[in-house]
């Protein structure tokens, strides 16, 4: 029964939940400025000292000669009292006077009696008695020290000549403070403050504001990871770097939402794309199962699911190619050739298809000489001139134009169609779109041929755009760099592996 008890306690311990990053974050953080503000103390007291201890020793040295001064006036005091004790040498009331005067005084003082013998008067007989046998005659000056926590003492061993004349030999200890007796009223209010700003910075209101900004940001960081892309931070001022990492956390979900969007609403086109070719492909295979039809509406259903199947594959190619272009897996091979000869044989190669309509072409192309990927440009100018031909209307024009202006090459095709509404305008370029009045489905096309446009020409490192006025026409407007750094390098690189190869 025991044995079951603990194996059950074991599996409750296994299975409690560790805390949160978020909580390990905020321990780890605590401990860090607890272990700061240690470390900072310890510091402030290490320098303190050192300080203390260089300032006491110039200050000891400075106050050396004044300390002898100090004892010799403190002996001329002793002998105006032993001569106002108006007693004969060595009296009682000499020896009263000169203890008391040493005990105020806080020293020892010695007097030299007769044959060499010396009165000690006051404590610490012991520190002047060594030096009373080493010293027979003149004077002597000695201040001591053995380290800043031990107790230092100056001594003198002088004559001293009273006012009646009288000579008298006298030495005189005095005890000093050690360095460090007065150290630690010195470091404790640094310790003091020190501790101070450490319990303030703990509990202070700014940090305990960006942990809980820092929770928010971990909250929402999980939430994109888990794919809601929703996430609203609040603004933020006065916060310093947190303000920066919450706007660009704030800027990263926005993005991804709109990615998300973009992806959902690209897989909803496709699947609608899709359908309508599919549905129609399947209706006609069922109405072939009936054998009463005639050969004639045979023949029409097989040409009608032969070209909703045709659709499909150009889907299917064209899903390809963008998919490609965006992913830049496609093999760019930039080579210098002449646009405006290739806008020519692009207008050549669509003549049936604009002379079925009657469209007449309006060319001014000048001579401009460019750095790219010819066949991915070719497909640029021949989706853009077969868009103006669509929804040009019979007996239409079409005008294509062509100028060097600085370090670009301007290509313009415009054409007289219907055009486009404006609110249609800042979506041409996105995937199957398809304006309600422009580009209706009954024009036929996927709505990807403006958008593999758009995308080569931004591997160029051009933009394009479009403008129109509704009933009036469109223009579109690409800027292409003659010679783009990024196309250069690699028309550099293609050119050695071809010399090499040739080699």
């Amino acid at each position: 029964m025991k044995h079951h008890r603990e194996n059950k306690r074991q599996r409750r311990q296994k299975e409690k939940p560790k805390g949160s990053a978020y909580d390990r974050f905020y321990r780890n953080m605590r401990m860090k400025i607890v272990s700061a503000f240690f470390g900072m103390t310890i510091i402030v007291v290490i320098i303190w000292s050192a300080m203390y201890s260089i300032v006491a020793y110039v200050t000891d040295g400075m106050h050396r000669g004044e300390m002898r001064e100090e004892l010799y006036t403190d002996l001329h005091h002793t002998v105006e009292l032993m001569e106002a004790a108006n007693g004969g040498p060595a009296s009682e009331s000499q020896a009263d006077l000169i203890a008391l005067n040493a005990r105020q005084l806080n020293v020892t003082i010695a007097l030299q009696i007769r044959d060499g013998e010396w009165n000690i008067y006051g404590s610490g007989a012991d520190r002047i008695r060594s030096h009373l046998d080493e010293v027979t005659s003149g004077e002597w000056y000695n201040y001591r020290w053995n380290n800043p926590f031990s107790t230092r003492d100056a001594s003198l061993i002088t004559t001293v000549q009273g006012s009646d004349g009288a000579v008298y030999r006298m030495a005189i200890n005095k005890p000093l403070a050690a360095w460090y007796d007065h150290f630690y009223y010195a470091v404790s209010p640094q310790i003091l403050f020190v501790l101070t700003i450490a319990l303030m910075a703990f509990f202070a209101t700014p940090w305990r504001k960006q942990m809980r900004m820092l929770r928010m940001m971990l909250d929402a960081m999980s939430r994109i990871a888990r794919g809601d892309f929703a996430v609203e931070l609040p603004e933020v001022k006065r916060s310093g770097d947190m303000e920066v990492i919450v706007e660009g956390l704030s800027d990263m979900a926005t993005e991804l939402q709109q990615l998300e969007q973009t992806r959902q609403r690209f897989i909803s086109d496709v699947s609608h794309e899709l359908q309508s070719p599919l549905t129609s492909i399947t209706g006609f295979a069922r109405a072939l199962h009936n054998e009463t039809l005639s050969k004639e509406t045979r023949r029409d259903y097989l040409e009608r699911i032969e070209a909703e199947s045709m659709r499909l594959s150009k889907l299917s190619d064209s899903l390809l190619k963008l998919t490609m272009l965006e992913s830049q897996r496609e093999l760019v091979e930039p080579s210098a050739y002449s646009l405006d000869m290739q806008l020519k044989r692009t207008a050549l190669a669509l003549e049936p298809q604009w002379l079925s309509k009657r469209i007449e072409l309006d060319i001014e192309l000048d001579q401009v000489t460019v750095l790219g990927d010819e066949d991915a440009l070719r497909q640029v100018w021949t989706n853009l001139l077969h868009n103006a031909i669509k929804f040009t209307p019979e007996e239409g024009t079409i005008r294509i134009q062509l100028t060097k202006e600085q370090q670009h090459a301007r290509v313009i095709i415009a054409d007289t169609g219907m055009g486009i509404a404006e609110e249609d305008l800042p979506h041409v370029f996105e995937r199957f779109y398809k304006a309600d009045k422009a580009r209706t489905s009954s024009k036929g096309g996927s709505g990807l041929g403006l958008s593999i446009a758009a995308t080569i020409v931004r591997q160029h490192g051009g933009t394009i755009t479009a403008s129109s006025v509704s009933g009036q026409g469109t223009t579109f407007e690409a800027m292409i760099p003659l010679q783009s750094d990024k196309l250069l390098a690699l028309s550099n690189v293609s050119n050695d592996t071809r010399t090499a190869g040739s080699r």
